[in-house]
């Protein structure tokens, strides 16, 4: 399966249109693009800066999705060995970049920052998401495997539910972000070799995971994987998607509602992750510079790499900074 996953991927490349495509819409925390304006909390460490040049991705929100098509697959990551309950990063050996994406939760009672509110996904503003939709923070570590592969492991708080739904975990190699306004438009464009991948839920249960690549016009499905258990499954060894229990004590802040009143929301008692191995998937080093992460209502958008915005967060030694 990994040989002919690369096969395809490849003959897409050569033949993708050389220029990006304007994003229709850009999705999830416009917050992450405006900073304060939208109230939410960014931190990022940079551990190797040479490592860093490379570009793979291996994302994990809410579900575990793991992928590579190296012989080396790629594993469940612990996140409570590279982040804190607040979000700060500990430092570890071979671990390039670690960002903590800080988004409240609504659960239909508060507000939230970072909603869709067009059918093109291309706005975002201030309003309420149900929990079966909700995004809580979010957790990305871009790391290096024993092979050398560059990959990226990415996380997300979310409320578990009987619903049908799914999240999207989006990788662009160009800047995507929001612009001033209310609501608040999403600016930017994909480019050949963008990543997607959608893990979907059924009646609440995992059910899957579609691995997508832009082709320079549009995402062209690569491959599925239906969940094999209610914990990890991955598609070869370029992508591992998983869903299970909160791996750190989610750090909540106050929420309030529309009348500007706080209110008690349920808390997040459920964590889908990703990871994908994108040296083995495009068959060479990509960059990517922003991560999407949406659901049909909310969304998180981080610009995280190439940019310079974001400083170093405080480095945390025996729970001191």
């Amino acid at each position: 399966m990994n040989t002919l996953i690369h096969r395809l991927v490849t003959a897409l490349l050569a033949h993708a249109p050389e220029r990006g495509r304007p994003l229709p819409g850009a999705d999830h925390h416009p917050e992450r693009a405006f900073g304060i304006a939208a109230g939410k909390h960014h931190e990022e460490v940079t551990v190797n800066p040479t490592t860093k040049k490379l570009g793979l991705i291996a994302l994990v929100f809410g579900t575990c999705v793991s992928a590579s098509l190296w012989a080396q697959p790629v594993e469940r990551l612990d996140w409570s060995a590279h982040f804190r309950p607040g979000g700060a990063v500990i430092p570890v050996v071979g671990v390039v970049d670690a960002v903590f994406l800080e988004d409240k939760i609504s659960d239909g009672l508060g507000v939230d920052m970072s909603v869709t509110v067009d059918p093109g996904r291309s706005l975002v503003d201030n309003g309420v998401v149900l929990g079966s939709d909700d995004l809580g923070n979010g957790y990305l570590l871009a790391r290096t495997d024993g092979l050398g592969s560059l990959i990226y492991h990415v996380g997300v708080e979310r409320i578990a539910s009987a619903a049908d739904t799914w999240v999207e975990f989006e990788l662009n190699q160009g800047v995507v972000q929001v612009r001033s306004g209310v609501p608040w438009p999403i600016h930017g464009e994909r480019k050949a070799g963008d990543l997607l991948v959608r893990v979907t839920y059924a009646a609440g249960a995992l059910a899957g995971a579609d691995l997508y690549i832009w082709n320079g016009l549009s995402f062209q499905a690569i491959a599925s994987a239906p969940a094999t258990g209610p914990s990890c499954s991955d598609l070869g060894t370029v992508l591992v998607f998983c869903d299970g229990p909160l791996p750190l004590k989610s750090a909540q802040q106050q929420t309030w509602d529309a009348q500007y009143l706080p209110v008690q929301v349920a808390p997040p008692n459920a964590f889908v992750e990703i990871g994908v191995n994108v040296t083995g998937l495009l068959g060479k080093p990509v960059e990517f510079s922003t991560i999407q992460v949406k659901t049909p209502r909310d969304i998180i958008l981080d610009s995280f790499r190439k940019l310079g915005y974001w400083k170093p967060s405080p480095v945390v030694e025996n729970g001191n900074e």
